[in-house]
């Protein structure tokens, strides 16, 4: 399929390697003589393999029926069309749908029925990958885990997700929200004994035209939770719309009213530890590898999920060593003397500001500097919360400030604002990509550490890689 279409492939789980069941479960029509058995399931044609079924989503500019034949090729075993493809696949097996991603999901929540283990359900604004795989790891003390992998965290990602996993003890899932409506649809679908918001900031407000609104989304992930499930929230979050008393919450943070609570925290250039405190029950020295307050939430949330799990402490302690060996996207290149800090998949206000605290705390005594680029779907929020990153990183104490985009030129000014001297700030726009790539290695010591942090659509990652090639 062409660049720009959404690439997913699984290994489908036990149950639907039988064409018929998963034609059931999708609520389909099969036509065609059904393959033996199915291998996996793919949404784009060059990952097909063998024995796949090939899912055919309609898109905005190129619908994935388009690119059947490319899949037959590659050995399809068949497809999920939609009754609207018309005649393009007659000569082979398909499972027909009104709504592809309805299907998807309604596929997912039949096969949640099915399943023994305790679903667990992480999302948030910031966070939530590193939250899912310190969850999954600790949870790995006490029985058979299966998460979500990488960020298949979309109303498509996350079906797939649960379609690939066989029985276990524990089900680890990331949601990830764009759009309104997302959230109840895949809470419904999931159906969570606990699900967990590691924090509700501002990703994506555009989308949804007020921080309420967005809050208000965020927090229907209660929606699909079984009667006698727990709610993991952060100390100040409201409660959630659709609250029902045959669920608990439980509140995190730092103060004494929180259900856990952080005490005595130690922050330096090796991470963060703390002592995770549940009633009356001290659990001391828990550690992370990434300094901050993300760190502190960190270890609440995979703290607090352990201790619901029944994980004994010293299990615990020892799941967090293993999961602290994460590190989502902030990708650490050595380039000469230079450390290289390249987070520049994806952003929001939130994980910038994480993202600077990080940076401090790894640069110590060096000196370090900052490439930020624009934050998408920000909507009309966006000139004030580029203003607000450009505030946090002037006072973040950071030596140089680079951005990068028009958006990002809002970091500048402010930035500048707060303090940072006009001649440690240089705005950049799009197309000057080799005189930033120069400026940084001009401007920056030998031995500095430099954070790359953006939006993926900003491109960031092309500056990173040439830096990486000219400094070594």
């Amino acid at each position: 399929m062409r660049k720009g279409r959404l690439v997913m492939r699984i290994e489908l789980c036990r149950e639907f390697r039988e064409a018929g069941v998963l034609a059931a479960a999708l609520r389909g029509e099969q036509v065609g003589q059904a393959p033996v058995r199915l291998t996996g399931l793919a949404t784009d044609s060059s990952e097909i393999e063998k024995g796949d079924i090939f899912l055919a989503l309609p898109g905005k500019r190129y619908n994935g029926w388009e690119y059947l034949e490319a899949a037959l090729q590659r050995g399809a075993a068949g497809a999920i069309l939609p009754c609207t493809a018309g005649d393009c696949a007659k000569t082979t097996y398909r499972i027909l749908v009104d709504d592809p991603l309805k299907s998807l999901l309604d596929a997912a929540a039949a096969h949640r029925a099915h399943l023994n283990g305790t679903v667990i359900a992480v999302s948030g604004s910031a966070g939530k990958t590193t939250a899912k795989e310190a969850i999954a790891t600790v949870l790995g003390e006490r029985g058979v885990v299966r998460k979500s992998r990488g960020n298949y965290n979309s109303s498509i990602g996350l079906p797939l997700s649960l379609l690939s996993m066989d029985e276990a003890d524990f089900y680890v899932l990331e949601i990830g929200i764009n759009h309104p409506g997302e959230m109840e649809e895949m809470s419904l679908a999931l159906a969570p004994e606990i699900a967990v918001l590691t924090n509700i900031g501002s990703a994506h407000i555009g989308n949804f035209g007020s921080f309420e609104a967005l809050a208000e989304e965020k927090l229907k992930i209660a929606s699909g939770m079984r009667a006698g499930g727990v709610l993991l929230l952060p100390e100040n979050c409201p409660y959630p719309p659709t609250y029902d008393e045959k669920i608990k919450i439980y509140r995190f943070g730092h103060g004494m009213n929180c259900d856990f609570r952080a005490e005595n925290i130690h922050m330096d250039a090796q991470g963060v530890s703390l002592t995770l405190c549940h009633g009356e029950k001290r659990i001391p020295s828990l550690s992370w590898g990434i300094p901050g307050e993300m760190g502190v939430t960190t270890l609440l949330i995979a703290g607090a999920t352990a201790e619901l799990c029944g994980v004994e402490t010293e299990s615990l302690s020892r799941g967090l060593a293993r999961a602290a060996a994460f590190t989502p996207r902030m990708r650490k290149v050595v380039a000469g003397e230079r450390l290289l800090l390249d987070d520049a998949y994806n952003a929001s206000p939130e994980t910038v500001a994480a993202a600077l605290e990080t940076l401090s705390y790894l640069a110590g005594k060096r000196q370090s500097a900052a490439v930020l680029g624009d934050i998408e779907e920000l909507g009309e929020f966006s000139g004030t919360l580029h203003e607000a990153v450009g505030e946090c990183a002037g006072r973040s104490g950071i030596s140089l400030l680079f951005t990068y985009g028009e958006k990002a030129f809002g970091i500048a000014k402010a930035a500048a604002r707060a303090g940072l001297a006009r001649g440690a700030v240089f705005p950049f726009l799009p197309g000057e990509e080799r005189e930033l790539a120069g400026a940084i290695l001009k401007k920056t010591k030998h031995n500095a550490v430099i954070l790359f942090k953006a939006s993926h659509k900003t491109g960031l990652d092309r500056i990173v890689r040439a830096v990486e090639r000219k400094a070594r």
